[in-house]
């Protein structure tokens, strides 16, 4: 699996989407307004499919702060019927939706197992009751129909925090999924998120034991990079529209220390729009132990022979290695195809 994910996969999606018209009685328990009440599971902790160190390992990314907020759409539907009308793209008018999953809010309060809301939604009130669920995070009251691409749909807007990356939300969705009563029954439904961006991270270290005595510091990395800095994220597919410039982005790093021998754990990590963001030049601001500062250019891409990719839910890896100025660079840059991942390993001579 090579994307970022939360929860459980995805439910095949085998409904058909109507209005709740029908006044089949529904049996079962939580009944609230003749159909039986739904709930989101609080277990919902993001974690990263990691494929830039080899074979794909699980590591964690982050989890939802304390009353984070997340926008969930309900379109009703029968269990077993077709999926003629179940997308998003068909449902401009409130009405269209289940009652109280029209971009409903839900907030993550710890130590409650289900996502808590003012606003309590059922499954359709007829027979095979079923629901078509659209989530997406964070929740936005503004969301608005504007067209995403090609495409007038749902959308919420997003944006790049430039000047402090380690601040830029993490925008995610979870895409189409089915959840049926005869399957769900009161039970939590378990949201199953993808990330819409995606990751740069660096790591840095160094082979040379003088390098390490100096006790160099790691203040901030800079990326410049023409991309979009706000835009549109479509709630249904987390595909992005924007407008691209060339922008200066900047990461602290909180005076992280460099690591011997072996790269130690990332100290940034960019997050941006996939596919069509152009890395243009990196570079990171080092202070050694009198306190003297000095920029150092990672990559260029006018005079370095290779790109570094974005990719949507994936981890572009650089691993820098500083070396003392009398040093010989140990060979170019190593960058695999995003089968495996990439990971482009980077030795810096200090000065």
């Amino acid at each position: 699996m090579n994307r970022w994910i939360v929860g459980v996969s995805l439910l095949c999606l085998l409904a058909s989407c109507s209005k709740d018209n029908d006044d089949t009685p529904q049996s079962g328990n939580n009944n609230v307004n003749g159909g039986a009440g739904i709930s989101f599971s609080s277990n919902v902790s993001s974690s990263i499919i990691v494929e830039v160190d080899g074979p794909t390992s699980r590591a964690p990314l982050t989890t939802f702060e304390p009353n984070s907020q997340i926008g969930i759409y309900g379109i009703p539907a029968f269990e077993g019927g077709r999926n003629e009308d179940c997308d998003l793209y068909n449902r401009k008018r409130e009405e269209d939706f289940q009652e109280n999953l029209f971009n409903a809010c839900y907030t993550y309060v710890p130590g409650y197992e289900t996502l808590q809301t003012e606003y309590p939604a059922t499954f359709p009130s007829r027979s095979n009751p079923s629901l078509i669920l659209y989530g997406y995070y964070p929740y936005n009251e503004d969301v608005t129909w504007r067209e995403v691409g090609s495409v007038a749909e749902w959308a919420t807007s997003w944006k790049l925090n430039t000047t402090d990356m380690s601040a830029t939300v993490d925008y995610m969705f979870t895409g189409p999924m089915q959840a049926d009563y005869s399957k769900v029954g009161t039970n939590p439904v378990v949201l199953n998120f993808q990330h819409a961006f995606g990751r740069l991270d660096f790591r840095f270290y160094s082979t040379s034991k003088e390098v390490c005595d100096v006790g160099y510091r790691i203040k901030a990395v800079t990326v410049y990079c023409n991309t979009g800095e706000s835009g549109w994220m479509s709630i249904a597919t987390g595909e992005l529209s924007f407008s691209s410039r060339d922008l200066i982005c900047t990461y602290p790093a909180g005076n992280a220390g460099i690591t011997y021998n072996t790269p130690g754990e990332a100290v940034a990590k960019f997050m941006f729009p996939p596919e069509q963001t152009l890395i243009q030049k990196i570079t990171c601001t080092m202070q050694d132990g009198g306190g003297n500062s000095r920029d150092y250019t990672i990559y260029d891409y006018k005079y370095y022979g290779y790109d570094v990719p974005i990719k949507k839910g994936k981890t572009t890896l650089m691993r820098i290695n500083f070396l003392p100025k009398d040093a010989t660079f140990s060979g170019p840059a190593n960058v695999d195809s995003w089968t495996n991942g990439t990971t482009i390993d980077k030795d810096v001579k200090l000065q």
